[in-house]
């Protein structure tokens, strides 16, 4: 998987916290463990450049939503978007609301009619390209481990 990170012309990194003063943007894709609960508490935010984003679109839990609200009062960092929260639905009183410096938004992406029918879609034409043994890299995780190629 490295190769394609490289290809792309970006770095891949094992430690986010040897890093955190150089990146621009955070933006979070990854599931909900122990490890990742809370990965994202006051501590990382004072390590982030105070011009920098977070985004996260995986799972509530992941960044500590109080320490988020503090670093954005305080400035430690520039701003934030978020999807998913602690508590779904967001609470109507909750704090995250009154500030300026974030957009919340339901983590509703995957469930538009557009987005389930071109799911819908796309999962045949793979299966259909499948049979016909015309596969697409881009589409397949596991490729090389699978022996298609």
């Amino acid at each position: 998987k490295n190769e394609i990170i490289e290809e792309r012309n970006c770095t891949s990194i094992s430690n986010i916290n040897n890093h955190l003063s150089n990146i621009d943007i955070v933006s979070i894709n990854c599931m909900k463990t122990n490890e990742t609960k809370n990965m994202f508490s006051y501590n990382e935010f004072k390590k982030m450049k105070k011009t920098s984003m977070i985004i996260n679109c995986a799972r509530g839990g992941i960044i500590d939503e109080k320490a988020l609200y503090q670093a954005l009062i305080n400035k430690e960092i520039a701003s934030a978007g978020l999807d998913v929260f602690d508590e779904e639905p967001y609470p109507a009183d909750g704090k995250l609301l009154k500030l300026q410096n974030i957009i919340l938004s339901p983590h509703i992406a995957g469930v538009t009619k557009e987005s389930i029918s071109r799911m819908g879609v796309q999962t045949v034409e793979n299966a259909l390209n499948v049979i016909d043994n015309n596969y697409d890299e881009e589409v397949i995780v596991n490729y090389k481990d699978i022996n298609i190629k």
